[in-house]
């Protein structure tokens, strides 16, 4: 597990966001604090001091951001699907 792992692991963040926007869902302080302190917690790993981004890694972690963004939007979709569609077949 690396860097890009952690970055793609921020994909709640997102998911929450996205379902607060588009599906309504209450996104309470504790929640809004929790996510905050997640994407702060990143940002000091991926910035932090000793953390040389070159131009590889730079494009890799902007890869798993982008990455973390289409899996929240995906955990938002399946959410809304649930609500209309069945599982059964």
């Amino acid at each position: 597990p690396g860097l890009a792992t952690l970055i793609q692991n921020t994909y709640p963040v997102f998911a929450s966001i996205f379902a607060a926007i588009f599906l309504g869902e209450r996104l309470t302080g504790r929640l809004g604090a929790a996510l905050a302190l997640n994407l702060t917690g990143v940002a000091v790993i991926v910035l932090g001091p000793g953390v040389q981004l070159e131009s590889r890694v730079a494009l890799g972690a902007i890869s798993a951001a982008a990455s973390a963004v289409l899996a929240g939007t995906a955990v938002t979709a399946v959410r809304h699907l649930r609500r209309s569609e069945s599982a059964s077949l």
